[in-house]
């Protein structure tokens, strides 16, 4: 994971009348413009990694560079594109987050807070990626992008919901199996079975029964058979509730790569991108 330093804000101290204040350096724009242009061409050739380090150097020199901001978000979202890493998706959505506070309600803020939606829903943090969907179409009610992103994320949710309700009933049910497991009635050994036939043969008064008599079925209570579905069928059933999940998940990534980022900006003109 790619470690930096926070710009240190605060470069001199004054103290007045016993107070101490602190006076916060004066923005370079000419130094963050020179920084974000060769950040904007480490990004065009894809090395976003040198790309995040300008666009720091950009912020540095001015804080308040709401392009450099925004742009910064970007080239962490690609490099999480490349590893995969939920934890770089985190650091995106955080940026992007960052930059809509520093762009202040305007059209950089609906796209800073669309891309934050979408790390989020990389993350499969559909809750919070809904929210930050929303929070875009209340900058820009129009923005169809936002709107259509905020259905993915809502349908993805729902899906989500719907496969950990199943897992934890099949975990109930793989729970009471173990808890009440089948058990076979104990087999009488020879002595019991001679013991019996000798019994048969006999009635209550002495006398020896008829061979009709013996044959009859002697009416006793018979252990209750727990009404449960037999084994094979339940395995069937498990094996069909994973071919849906594993449909559920393909259909979930496949909804998740239909969403996209909204690009980078140049904040210059068209040369300087």
């Amino acid at each position: 994971m790619y470690l930096f330093k926070v710009p240190i804000l605060l470069s001199l101290y004054l103290v007045y009348g016993g107070v101490l204040y602190a006076q916060l350096p004066e923005a370079d724009p000419d130094a963050a413009r020179r920084y974000t242009i060769a950040a904007n061409k480490a990004y065009r050739n894809g090395s976003y990694k040198q790309a995040e380090e300008l666009y720091r150097k950009a912020l540095a020199a001015d804080p308040t560079d709401a392009t450099a901001s925004y742009n910064l978000g970007n080239a962490i979202y690609k490099q999480a594109e490349v590893k995969g890493d939920p934890q770089e998706y985190e650091r995106a959505a955080q940026a992007m987050q960052n930059a809509a506070r520093v762009a202040q309600a305007n059209e950089v803020t609906r796209d800073a807070l669309y891309n934050a939606g979408t790390a989020k829903l990389q993350q499969n943090d559909y809750a919070q990626s809904i929210e930050r969907y929303k929070d875009a179409l209340r900058v820009d009610p129009d923005d169809d992008d936002a709107r259509r992103n905020l259905q993915i994320a809502q349908q993805l949710m729902q899906q989500q919901q719907q496969q950990q309700q199943q897992q934890q009933q099949d975990q109930d049910e793989q729970d009471q199996d173990q808890q009440n497991p089948e058990q076979t009635p104990p087999q009488p050994n020879e002595s019991d079975k001679q013991g019996e036939q000798q019994e048969s043969t006999e009635s209550p008064d002495g006398a020896e029964s008829s061979p009709d008599d013996a044959t009859q079925p002697e009416s006793q209570n018979q252990p209750e058979t727990p009404d449960d579905t037999p084994p094979a069928d339940r395995d069937l059933q498990r094996r069909e509730m994973e071919a849906l999940l594993q449909e559920a998940a393909d259909a979930d990534l496949k909804a998740r790569k239909k969403v996209k980022i909204k690009g980078a900006q140049s904040g210059q003109s068209g040369k300087d991108w």
